[in-house]
């Protein structure tokens, strides 16, 4: 495997500055996870539509409260690839397999970002669409309801006002999807980067590699004595095109292999 140094260092210049912004994100997540959990404990459908917000947009209301649960998985999973991709590339490596196996971190990650991103969006417009614009006013109300209806059991118990922290939740969720849309930024020219360096598995035993996302193959070269794992060989082949006797390079571009079958 051809490793300059200057692609490594700028991947791995990203790659520090993606996982210190996943921590950032992550931690806000996971704040935003209690705040709307907690809020959502305190009231329920009645309580809201008793406040005067309506059956549709309550729904809406309880089911992004609820929703963030599915946001903060997503992005463990992307805050753990990340620290994969960084404690590799601090390292000093040089099998084929390995940026092989850093390459589809890197593609994981762009995955999990991605979803993340998505359900960040949807819980934002659900938001948006049930409260329009006026939280603190509506919120405010709902808690009131809940107060009264449930003689305040529930909500003294809380150790901090749940408007108070759910108003900074929701100021704090305006600005997540920004900082997702930075991260994913980041993964892209991490994954850039990684596909500069060029590999050659020419009579490699790849046996071993377990890949999920195959993306990671792209534009590696492999010959006749390469041992792929049973599950991809034939994939591989597929996905190949050959570009001197005897020497393939796979491709995930159609247009590439239409003149090579």
């Amino acid at each position: 495997m051809d490793r300059p140094d200057s692609i490594f260092t700028y991947a791995r210049s990203r790659a520090h500055e993606l996982t210190d912004g996943l921590d950032t994100v992550l931690a806000s997540a996971m704040f935003l996870e209690n705040c709307f959990e907690r809020t959502a404990r305190a009231i329920d459908t009645r309580t809201l539509r008793t406040a005067g917000i309506d059956a549709s947009s309550a729904a809406k209301l309880l089911y992004a409260f609820t929703n963030i649960r599915r946001l903060v998985s997503p992005l463990a999973r992307g805050h753990e690839l990340a620290q994969h991709i960084r404690t590799a590339l601090d390292a000093d490596f040089d099998r084929a397999i390995d940026i092989i196996v850093v390459r589809e971190h890197a593609f994981g990650l762009e995955r999990a970002l991605s979803r993340a991103h998505r359900l960040a969006g949807d819980i934002d417009n659900d938001l948006s669409r049930a409260l329009d614009g006026d939280v603190g006013r509506v919120l405010g109300r709902a808690l009131a309801m809940a107060i009264i209806s449930e003689g305040a059991n529930r909500i003294a118990r809380e150790p901090y006002p749940l408007g108070s922290s759910f108003e900074r939740a929701c100021d704090s969720f305006r600005s997540l999807g920004q900082k997702l849309r930075e991260n994913l930024h980041s993964v892209s020219d991490v994954i850039a980067y990684l596909e500069l360096a060029h590999i050659d598995v020419s009579g490699v035993d790849m046996s071993q590699l377990a890949l999920q996302e195959e993306e990671a193959l792209s534009n590696v070269i492999w010959d006749a004595d390469t041992v792929w794992p049973s599950g991809i060989a034939e994939r591989v082949r597929e996905q190949s095109q050959e570009i001197r006797p005897g020497v393939f390079r796979i491709t995930s571009d159609p247009d590439e292999l239409s003149g090579h079958n």
